[in-house]
């Protein structure tokens, strides 16, 4: 039985009967330990600590994430997903490159889910060549270009909300360039006050493996040399009272759909190629 089927199967049983809803089957998980294909430069980011996830199979939206305690396992014949950890699936993979940014097409949105689905963790990797062209994007368009967009892990339903966008940001005076090596991390949590900013040693013109990573409770970016060693720190966003709603029907954005604000700019001539998208999938409800 497929791991989706099983999980909707259980929560039909649990609506049947007087007694406590069985735990959710999450499915196993082939996560591997963190490594690097220096052919390629794909990236496993399965160091990443684990989150707190939690499963209330018997809320109205089922998967939601549930921060009073740690993952009610799988049914009694010991199957389903560890306590505590995330049971990925791939589900989305594009060898070379997928995406350009230009201005007839300066975003790209991937949504590898059906309908309704929603995630309990996702991770999203991806190789970027940046671009050093700032003092041709100052001079091509009114305002400063001090946000350069990466991506984004986003909601597209009634409550969608943003679980994870990053940005290149270029600390600027006015327009003139002053600290072009700042990544900044945005996410949704209950407080809005969910960004970091960190500094380099970013720098435009590179090429990187990003991995976004969205657990409960937490929203994280981490960027790697092709030859897989960390560049610059982990940021980390807490996302607390983000629940399954906030992502149904899940959107992987790759640029944006046109200069906002005078600040927010996509990435021109930036290239993105080897994607991999991994899920922990909660079912449509």
């Amino acid at each position: 039985m497929s791991r989706r089927l099983g999980v909707l199967l259980l929560m039909l049983l649990a609506m049947g009967c007087d007694g406590p809803a069985p735990a959710v089957d999450a499915g196993s998980t082939s996560d591997a330990s963190a490594g690097v294909d220096a052919s390629t430069g794909a990236m496993d980011a399965g160091d990443v600590d684990a989150g707190d996830v939690a499963r209330d199979a018997g809320s109205s939206d089922a998967g939601a994430f549930d921060d009073a305690g740690p993952a009610d396992g799988g049914p009694p014949d010991g199957g389903g997903c560890p306590p505590d950890e995330c049971c990925w699936e791939t589900v989305e993979t594009r060898a070379g490159v997928f995406h350009t940014v230009t201005e007839a097409a300066p975003q790209l949105v991937v949504q590898p889910l059906a309908p309704g689905e929603g995630f309990f963790c996702a991770r999203l990797g991806y190789t970027i060549q940046t671009a050093d062209n700032l003092a041709e994007t100052d001079a091509a368009y009114e305002g400063c270009p001090i946000y350069s967009h990466m991506a984004t892990i986003e909601g597209d339903g009634p409550e969608a909300r943003v679980q994870s966008t990053a940005f290149f940001r270029f600390l600027r005076i006015g327009c003139a360039p002053r600290r072009p090596g700042a990544v900044e991390l945005n996410a949704y949590n209950e407080r809005m006050d969910g960004s970091q900013t960190q500094t380099g040693p970013w720098v435009p013109g590179g090429t990187y493996r990003v991995v976004h990573e969205v657990r409960p409770f937490t929203s994280s970016i981490q960027l790697y040399a092709m030859d897989g060693t960390a560049v610059g720190p982990r940021i980390e966003v807490d996302i607390t009272g983000a629940t399954v709603a906030h992502n149904r029907d899940t959107r992987f954005v790759f640029g944006l759909d046109r200069v906002s604000t005078g600040a927010f700019f996509p990435y021109f001539d930036a290239v993105y190629s080897d994607l991999e998208i991994e899920v922990d999938a909660a079912p449509a409800p």
